[in-house]
């Protein structure tokens, strides 16, 4: 069922399937763990968000859902990385800190504000994290070595 009608590798037009596990697992990956965005429960309602740079420097995706599309973009600075993420209605997300010392802020209206103490709810709408780690070498190995 699955059959291109070119050429095989002996020449003939059977070419079999293209369907791999290792040609699928960057669309797994990128949302996972670059953009941050894994399910906690069924449909996406709820929803944990750990970026991870791999050694990037910025990243930013869509991760569509029954709900609507949960939008992340995110770019790592010195020490710090500031996270933007729209959440549809419907859904709730938590941000994971990226380290027990990690100190979050929010930002609304231009205006940062440090963010409560335990887990970063994220309710439908936009929101801007500010993420900073008191050591920035293990700021930037962490975040590369997660994924």
């Amino acid at each position: 069922w699955e059959y291109w009608g070119g050429k095989s590798m002996g020449g003939g037009s059977d070419c079999g399937s293209l369907c791999h596990a290792f040609s699928c697992a960057m669309l797994h990956l990128l949302p996972a763990r670059v953009l941050g965005v894994t399910p906690t429960a069924e449909a996406f309602r709820e929803f944990h968000l750990a970026p991870q740079s791999g050694g990037l420097k910025r990243a930013y995706g869509s991760i569509p859902t029954p709900s609507g599309a949960i939008d992340v973009a995110w770019e790592l600075g010195q020490g710090t990385m500031v996270i933007s993420v729209q959440v549809p209605e419907g859904i709730q997300g938590e941000f994971i800190r990226p380290a027990p010392d990690a100190s979050i802020s929010l930002v609304h209206d231009g205006k940062e504000e440090p963010a409560p103490a335990g887990p970063v709810l994220l309710a439908p709408g936009r929101h801007t994290l500010c993420v900073r780690v008191p050591d920035t070498t293990k700021h930037e190995n962490l975040m590369t070595d997660r994924i």
